[in-house]
């Protein structure tokens, strides 16, 4: 075989490894829901919730405090597939509506973030009282 073909070779497995290296990366929880490009919110606490509802605009001062309570927490995207609730009690749905009108729908539990994958969270357990809190200001506004 030629050198090419090694250098090539070499080429494609530092591909491959940067690739899971990126993906597979410990990451901000607030940079992986893309909180700065959110427009809207809903937050439903436990596994249930209104059969409607609407979006709502928060002020600056509440998405900064969902910026902040999110940032606080590190996760990693894991390989398990599926999940099953393990702290019902501790469950909460985050719906985000991003400016460019996408929506996306994360459900978060005590020690894990689901979403279209899991994601452990490494700095465990999410704060269930604070985003209670942050859950009942939306509401006022």
């Amino acid at each position: 075989m030629t050198k090419k073909f090694y250098v090539l070779l070499l080429v494609i497995i530092i591909a491959v490894i940067a690739f899971f290296g990126y993906k597979y990366r410990e990451q901000n929880l607030a940079d992986l829901v893309k909180i700065k490009d959110v427009k809207k919110v809903y937050i439903i606490m436990g596994n249930k919730g209104p059969e409607e509802f609407q979006l709502i605009k928060p002020d600056d001062e509440t998405i900064h405090d969902l910026s902040e309570f999110l940032g606080q927490y590190r996760v990693k995207l894991t390989n398990q597939e599926g999940w099953s609730s393990e702290h019902p009690n501790e469950q909460f749905t985050l719906y985000l509506g991003y400016i460019d009108g996408d929506l996306k729908i994360y459900t978060f539990e005590r020690d894990i973030v689901a979403w279209s994958r899991g994601y452990k969270v490494l700095n465990p357990p999410l704060d269930y009282k604070a985003i209670e809190k942050l859950e009942q200001r939306l509401i006022s506004e």
